[in-house]
């Protein structure tokens, strides 16, 4: 039936769907009213004939008993008004007809009844009802009576009720039928139409058609699901058909960028091919054992050079010598030297610690970057090489050897070396600058000082010149006029006091005159002591250079201050000390005090440009976080420009009208040589300028107490 139903149209499916349950619906309607009214009327029969017989028992027991026939046939006439019973009988205890009733024209047969043991008995024969009950008086069984009815009408109403019945189902499956063909529009349009466009969009990959919707029940919404499911295949449709024209158009940009990068890759292979036949450093492969493997012509070229000059070398005696045939030309050198290491070419020690080198690079798979390496040749002669070496591994990174370049620069260390000589003596003509800046600033200083002993010898002849000692002369000369009468001399004119006033006024401004020379003479004799202690300081500093011991920091500027005093003074700079506890240091007391004098000598005249209201001059030692220890001189003179701040440490550059730009430059590389540096800092023009001296501490106990104080 469903594979009968799946080929049928959608519209005769429902017709015959519709026909069907409605049918099998009034069908089982009309059996079931059919058979109820059969079991009714069955059961209504049963009940008239069981009263019919029970009322008939009931008149015929007292005929019965008393033995009259036609008293009990009497009371059986009385069954005559009910149509359905066609005869009837009494039957006495034995069983034996006792009165009988029969309508007319019936024929039928009064045989025995059954025996009853379980009351009434009812048997149907055909088209008619036998029905048996006892008859009892007193509770005793006197007999039974029997009835028999005729069921031909109930059949025959039946039958007319079968017959409304098939009439019922013949109109009502017309009527369904004409209903369903009109109804059925309802559903199988819709569908039909979804059916159309499914088969429209399958036949022809249309995603644009959409489905009629006709109503807003279940049909409506799988529309709209279709017509919804319909568009996001449609959008998906666009977009994969628009990312399959943007997928062709980059598979044709790439086919075409493939070809400019296969072109472009054959030409970098060229280029890469003529780089290593043409590359002054050499490429190299190794195997396991560091024998060669593969090498670049370079390479090949120099160690065939190599080989070549030595056999003519060995074969010198029998004239011009050349490689044997097999090794007469460079490519078959290339085949010689598979399999060769630098045993072949490199004396016994040089060739060991390039083996050891590499045997290490395999044992670790460490690379050995920028090394720089001397080799002795056979012959030898000996080459410097800057090499990197790295671990050679195989498609599954197994170290299957080393791979590295080489760079001959032989050349580079000769002129290194070149240069070291220069770079000394350019040293010793720093370090004689240095000196001569000392020097230069100890005969200043002791120029300042000469000036001031120069004032106080000047100042001591004017006072002896200008002196009041010819008063006693003629205070002398008048007494030995009045020797022989000294007394009367004195005592006339009260000359006495006159001569006693003049000697005590004499006397106190001989004093005045004697402690002003005595002033002079101690500022003289300092001075003359200030010179003598310049020069021993500069004596003793060029007795010890080249001397490396520890020293105290804040001690070596007091000491190059000390040469700067004077003129410091005659300049009208305040000096400020600002000593932090530090280590001595390790350090050439010489170079420190040439850097030193050199800073201080700058600031002065730094300083002395400047228009500062006040002018200061700023030492101080401190150490930094980095156990580094710092000397830094500070003034607020002119200030150095931003420009210059990068080339101040030039050999040559200065910024002085007289200068020669030796001092800062020898400075900062006696700054290097001790492993420190000098550094500079100024905001700009007008804004002052710091100089520190960067020095490595070595620890030794610091000095107890700290120096700071403003002069």
């Amino acid at each position: 039936m469903q594979r009968f139903l799946r080929n049928l149209p959608i519209r005769r499916k429902l017709v015959f769907i519709t026909m069907l349950t409605s049918g099998i619906a009034l069908v089982v309607a009309c059996l079931a009213l059919a058979t109820y009214e059969q079991v009714t009327s069955r059961k209504r029969i049963l009940q008239n004939i069981s009263v019919l017989a029970e009322m008939a028992g009931a008149n015929s027991a007292v005929g019965l008993k008393l033995n009259e026939p036609g008293w009990v046939e009497q009371a059986l006439q009385s069954l005559s008004a009910q149509s359905s019973i066609v005869r009837a009988c009494v039957y006495d205890r034995q069983g034996r007809p006792f009165a009988r009733y029969q309508r007319a024209g019936v024929q039928g047969d009064f045989s025995s009844p059954p025996v009853l043991n379980n009351g009434p008995r009812l048997v149907v024969v055909g088209d008619q009802l036998e029905f048996f009950q006892e008859i009892k008086l007193a509770g005793e069984r006197i007999g039974t009576v029997y009835l028999c009815a005729d069921l031909s009408d109930t059949t025959a109403r039946i039958w007319g009720y079968l017959l409304i019945v098939c009439a019922v189902l013949s109109s009502s499956a017309l009527i369904a039928f004409f209903l369903s063909q009109r109804l059925q529009k309802v559903i199988s349009e819709p569908l039909t139409d979804l059916a159309k466009t499914v088969t429209r969009v399958a036949k022809e990959k249309n995603y644009s058609v959409r489905a009629l919707k006709q109503g807003d029940d279940e049909l409506g919404h799988l529309i709209d699901g279709f017509n919804h499911i319909l568009a996001q295949i449609q959008e998906r449709e666009e977009a994969l058909q628009a990312a399959r024209e943007n997928l062709e158009r980059r598979v044709e940009e790439r086919t075409r960028e493939l070809g400019r990068s296969l072109s472009a890759l054959a030409y970098e292979r060229d280029l890469l091919n003529t780089l290593l036949d043409n590359i002054p450093d050499a490429i190299y492969f190794k195997d396991r054992h560091c024998r060669f493997m593969r090498v670049s012509r370079s390479k090949l070229k120099k160690s065939f050079d190599i080989m070549l000059s030595r056999h003519r070398a060995s074969h010198s005696h029998e004239g011009p010598g050349s490689l044997p045939p097999h090794l007469g030309s460079l490519d078959a050198f290339a085949e010689y030297l598979v399999g060769k290491s630098d045993f072949d070419f490199l004396q016994e020690e040089s060739a060991r610690s390039t083996h050891d080198a590499e045997q290490e690079i395999m044992r670790t798979g460490k690379p050995l970057l920028g090394n720089i390496e001397r080799s002795v040749q056979l012959d030898g002669e000996v080459r410097w090489s800057l090499s990197t070496k790295m671990p050679w591994r195989d498609k599954d990174g197994n170290i299957i050897g080393t791979f590295g370049t080489s760079k001959d620069i032989t050349p580079i260390k000769d002129a290194e070396a070149k240069l070291e000589e220069v770079h000394r003596q350019l040293l010793d003509t720093s370090r004689q600058a240095g000196m001569a800046e000392v020097a230069s600033s100890v005969l200043h200083n002791v120029g300042n000082v000469l000036n001031s002993v120069n004032t106080s010898a000047s100042v001591v002849t004017d006072l002896v010149r200008a002196s009041t000692m010819s008063g006693v002369a003629k205070v002398a000369a008048l007494l030995e006029e009045n020797r022989g009468d000294l007394a009367g001399f004195l005592a006339r004119e009260d000359r006495a006091a006159t001569v006693i006033n003049y000697l005590k006024a004499l006397s106190e401004h001989l004093g005045t005159e004697q402690a002003r020379v005595l002033r002079e003479l101690q500022e003289l004799t300092k001075n003359i002591d200030h010179i003598k202690e310049i020069v021993a300081m500069q004596q003793s500093y060029a007795k010890v250079s080249g001397v490396v011991e520890f020293h105290s920091l804040p001690a070596l500027v007091e000491d190059a201050l000390r040469m700067h005093l004077t003129s410091l003074s005659h300049h009208d700079v305040h000096v400020i000390r600002n000593f932090d506890p530090v280590p001595d240091v390790l350090v050439d007391k010489h170079k420190i005090l040439q850097i030193l004098v050199n800073l201080i000598s700058n600031a002065k005249y730094a300083l002395s440009d400047s228009n500062a209201a006040e002018r200061c001059l700023t030492l101080g030692v401190s150490m930094d976080p980095d156990n580094r220890v710092r000397v830094s001189v500070a003034d607020n003179g002119i200030g150095i420009a931003s420009d210059n701040l990068t080339r101040i440490f030039n050999h040559g550059f200065t910024t002085k009208k007289d200068g020669h730009g030796f001092g800062l430059h020898s400075g900062a590389i006696a700054a290097r040589e001790m492993g420190g540096a000098l550094l500079v800092r100024s905001d700009g023009l007008g804004k002052g300028a710091t100089f520190t001296l960067e020095l490595p501490a070595r620890l030794k106990d610091p000095p107890a107490g700290s120096l700071t104080d403003r002069r």
